[in-house]
């Protein structure tokens, strides 16, 4: 996930948020969203998934969209959570990159293997004929 599709669905939870009919469907979305940007182990998600217990409280819906673009601030000073390998945390366009450099420098070297034996092998040969000659 990006910053920029991050900060879209928090952003798309706080206009929602208003219009929603049940505050603890809003809210477990809300924390499913804020667990996969921060991680299940920050701080955030942990602060989030506490105020299930103020559900009901009348400053609920302005404390939750306060906190909600507090989430969009830390998202541009601390960034996401990372996840999965350094290929999937690549973008395409580099992916595309690297492997159009790699793909021939391996053929390259491959071909350039395959000739130094190939000489090796007529130099062996070019000897023994000539070994051969000499007796």
């Amino acid at each position: 996930m990006t910053k920029r599709k991050a900060k879209r669905l928090l952003k798309q939870q706080i206009s929602t948020f208003s219009t929603c009919d049940h505050k603890g469907n809003h809210f477990f979305k809300t924390l499913s969203i804020t667990e996969s940007i921060f991680g299940s182990k920050s701080v955030e998600y942990r602060t989030l998934s506490q105020m299930i217990n103020s559900l009901d409280h009348p400053n609920y819906e302005k404390s939750t969209t306060r906190f909600l673009q507090n989430l969009i601030e830390i998202i541009e000073v601390k960034g996401i959570q990372k996840n999965g390998n350094f290929l999937s945390r690549m973008s395409e366009g580099w992916l595309i990159a690297c492997i159009t450099i790699i793909v021939p420098i391996i053929f390259g070297l491959g071909y350039w293997v395959k000739s130094v034996e190939k000489s090796v092998e007529q130099q062996q040969t070019k000897e023994e004929i000539i070994k051969q000659q000499i007796k």
